[in-house]
């Protein structure tokens, strides 16, 4: 079936209104776009949309806010976005629902807002999307949603067809490949330890661990696999967090380790693999490069995929930096705090550097579930942290839009504070599919 062609008519074409333009129709809908400030181009009996202040009888009319034809940023847009943003939560959309889209995607407000929690990270509390009844809904992707039907509505002959689809996509973090095994002096140390503190059921753990490293409580690779393949999903992302110096955050194997490069060589074969940069590496380049370097030369290929270690991330600094290095694709983009949607949506977009006025070649891949976040944050147990997932994926299914998740091989051990959530995330992976 041929795509769709969109015509977008506004007086002002700016960096922004294409960007926003070819992020809803493009890169969601799967539609072609023409955009033009000649309404001389535009068809007779086509779709069209009108972004300006005149009217056109045949178009759906959208009055600009502004926000698209300004370069800058300026704090009070924010305090104007909040009636916007009250407006589309009680389903009134006669709105600029593209200033809105444009406002959520740019994470325009982290640049403005300066509450930052102890580790620098944006709260989600701050965010204008949040509220107490509706969480961080995927108002990016229900606005969008509200596009397609009153296209459809307005224009039946054209038969229209999204490219909206709800799929569940899992990515983990591996901050450590093993808690004991493979560790030289630390597991034998480990090992003393335990039996010095009379932990002999810790110390069996260890030395069972150390003869083999598979029954290692963080070796949990074949488990994820299986849980995938029994639920017909693709295989999870992995990312390595590989510190070259041990510290209170960062606490991997050495990239030199023998085993974990046999480890990430075999997962690399069925498995796309990023990096976790390190705690360090957030204020200093040269270790984010060095970092990257290291994983490169164990997979000998070029990687493009990354998440930050912590979730720790500021706007525009980390992005410019991942660019730098030659990182395409970043997965951060979720809080650590909250469950949903930061960005309003859950399709990936090109990161658009608000500072330069320009759109970048970094993908943002945004999640909207941590299993840190349900067992420490939100102190859920297992049972209650199913229930939120099932309304998750209820919500995201009814507005079409992927929901991603991000768990770390450390909480499928099934010991300590994360005993059960192996079953957790299995639950996921089955109802989500």
């Amino acid at each position: 079936m041929q795509k769709p062609t969109i015509y977008f008519h506004s007086n002002i074409i700016s960096p922004r209104v294409t960007y926003t333009i070819d992020f809803i129709f493009k890169q969601v809908l799967h539609w072609d776009v023409h955009v033009s400030s000649d309404i001389s181009e535009i068809p007779k009996n086509s779709l069209f949309i009108n972004y300006s202040e005149e009217n056109y009888s045949n178009a759906l009319h959208i009055f600009p806010h502004g926000l698209l034809f300004q370069n800058g940023i300026d704090p009070t847009v924010v305090t104007s976005m909040h009636d916007v943003v009250d407006k589309i939560k009680t389903g009134n959309f006669n709105v600029d629902i593209f200033s809105f889209i444009f406002f959520c995607i740019s994470r325009y407000e982290e640049y403005v807002d300066g509450h930052k929690d102890k580790m620098g990270r944006f709260i989600s509390d701050h965010s204008i999307l949040y509220d107490n009844n509706h969480g961080l809904a995927p108002w990016v992707d229900i606005t969008i949603r509200w596009i397609f039907e009153t296209l459809n509505n307005k224009y039946p002959s054209h038969e229209l067809t999204s490219g909206m689809t709800y799929k569940l996509i899992s990515t983990v973090d591996i901050d450590q490949a093993w808690q004991y095994a493979n560790k030289g002096v630390y597991s034998v140390a480990g090992v003393v330890k335990s039996l010095i503190a009379l932990k002999f059921k810790n110390s069996f753990y260890r030395l069972k661990s150390i003869f083999k490293p598979a029954s290692d409580p963080y070796y949990q690779y074949e488990t994820i696999d299986k849980f995938h393949i029994q639920n017909d999903i693709p295989r999870p992302i992995y990312f390595f967090l590989l510190a070259k110096r041990r510290n209170t955050y960062d606490k991997n194997h050495k990239s030199s380790n023998r085993a974990l490069i046999r480890l990430i060589k075999g997962l690399s074969q069925n498995h796309t693999i990023g990096i976790h940069p390190s705690y360090r590496s957030h204020k200093n380049i040269k270790i984010l490069k060095s970092e990257k370097a290291s994983l490169e030369k164990i997979l000998n290929t070029t990687v493009e995929h990354s998440r930050q270690h912590y979730l720790k991330m500021n706007i525009p600094s980390t992005y410019r930096s991942l660019l730098e290095i030659g990182i395409h694709h970043d997965y951060s983009m979720g809080y650590a705090d909250r469950i949903g949607y930061r960005a309003g949506t859950g399709y990936a977009y090109l990161w658009y550097d608000l500072e330069n006025e320009r759109v970048t070649e970094l993908w943002v891949h945004p999640f909207q579930v941590m299993d840190v976040t349900l067992q420490k944050y939100m102190g859920l147990k297992t049972n209650e942290a199913m229930e939120y997932f099932k309304d998750l994926v209820k919500m995201a299914r009814q507005y079409h839009t992927p929901l991603s998740i991000l768990w770390h091989n450390s909480s499928l051990c099934d010991q300590g504070v994360w005993k059960g959530w192996k079953g957790v995330y299995a639950y996921f992976l089955k109802i989500g599919k």
